[in-house]
């Protein structure tokens, strides 16, 4: 399994994107959840909206159930105010139909084809070139996240039946990037074998093709459940509301020693290693700084102060789970966070493969997008102790502004 975090420099010119939304959202509780308004355009419009940001995406083909395609030619294409509109197709009995009715409406002479859900409205232009740019290493790939949660098989007398082995594991999002010919001729082998998978790269993978992984986005979400509205809908307010007003900007710093061990924490991701950081807490040093400067935007004391080292109830803590409550005492404030950019300095170990999910994972607890965390990694030449190996150090700075001229 190839896992791409950055984007590549071998992406494609561009795509035509295949969009579905042809479910009648049975597990919604009512229907039509892609018709559900959000912030005063249907969930679907802010999807094609989404997808049409993307300068790599040259076209889009939308796919909706039959008795919907009237409405959507007439309702949702003219609110969306889309531009690249291909064609809004009539799709099939199921997904996986529905998908192979749409990619077949792509032009022959189109090398490449994504394929994203209808209800995925917050998907952002760098995730869509991300996919395509892992695409390039296959034919194929998906955008997901490791699974970070305990994981259990319930039996069906709703008992807990075992504990799944996490590693490994991946929560698979959209949209998914394929070859026009890869991705046709894996929906005919399954059409031949009678196959039913829940996404294509299941159909792609069956066909022989190995399918990349791309690191996907927290804010990247599926509307599935009545609540994940709220959800959808407060990833949209952070990305277009506007933060205006006072500035606050805070700088953080922290050091933990290295100690014998068997790994270390940085921003929320555990990196084997032959050593550990000692401390109180999971001695996340990078979250440490970035608290700090949080709580230094907001004129508040330090980290040791409100989560002090002598208490034990956060003893082992999962510093992540403390930013998210420093994070969310700003936001109490009526700040927004703009921006965070952080500097480790670490002689060991080598933390460049583990990046972009400490991005990842700090941008979900802050409740922001990726691309607003910034992490760069150094040494310190053999000076001093970090760079005799005694200590791993960060320094954060962090950017805040005041949300809609809220008051404290």
């Amino acid at each position: 399994m190839h896992i791409v975090g950055s984007v590549s420099e071998k992406a494609p010119s561009g795509a035509v994107a295949v969009v579905v939304a042809a479910g009648r959202s049975e597990r919604f509780g009512y229907p039509k959840k892609q018709f559900v308004e959000v912030r005063g355009l249907p969930l679907l419009a802010h999807t094609l909206r989404a997808m049409e940001r993307s300068p790599l995406v040259k076209g889009i083909v939308v796919v909706v159930a039959p008795e919907d395609v009237g409405f959507a030619r007439s309702e949702i294409i003219p609110r969306s105010g889309c531009s690249r509109i291909i064609d809004v197709v009539a799709g099939g009995p199921s997904r996986q139909e529905s998908v192979r009715i749409g990619a077949s409406r792509v032009a022959d002479d189109v090398d490449w084809v994504l394929i994203h859900d209808g209800v995925r409205p917050n998907v952002e232009p760098d995730i869509i070139e991300r996919v395509l740019a892992a695409a390039c290493e296959t034919g194929a790939a998906t955008l997901g996240l490791p699974v970070f949660e305990t994981i259990k098989r319930a039996a069906p007398d709703g008992a807990v039946e075992r504990t799944l082995d996490r590693q490994g594991l991946w929560r698979i999002q959209t949209p998914q990037a394929f070859r026009r010919d890869i991705l046709m001729r894996a929906h005919s082998l399954a059409a031949g074998a009678n196959l039913r998978a829940t996404d294509d790269a299941a159909l792609v993978e069956a066909a022989g093709v190995r399918v990349a992984l791309a690191v996907g986005d927290e804010a990247n979400i599926k509307v599935t459940t009545p609540g994940d509205f709220y959800v959808v809908e407060s990833v949209m307010m952070r990305s277009d509301r506007i933060l205006s007003g006072e500035t606050r900007v805070g700088i953080g710093y922290d050091v933990h020693r290295l100690i014998p061990g068997d790994g270390i924490v940085l921003g929320g991701v555990r990196i084997p290693a032959a050593s550990s950081l000692e401390g109180h807490s999971d001695a996340d040093v990078l979250c440490h700084a970035v608290m700090d400067a949080l709580l230094g935007a907001i004129g508040e004391r330090d980290i040791g102060f409100h989560f002090p080292d002598d208490d034990p109830a956060y003893k082992g803590a999962y510093s992540l789970d403390l930013l998210r409550r420093v994070a969310q005492m700003a936001s109490s404030r009526g700040f927004g966070v703009a921006n965070v950019d952080t500097v480790l300095v670490a002689e060991r170990p080598r933390i460049a493969g583990y990046v972009e999910e400490m991005k990842e994972r700090l941008a979900s607890a802050l409740g922001v997008i990726a691309a607003t965390v910034g992490i760069k990694a150094t040494t310190s030449e053999g000076v001093g102790f970090a760079g005799r190996g005694e200590a791993v150090c960060a320094w954060a700075v962090a950017v805040l502004r005041r949300i809609g001229g809220e008051a404290v």
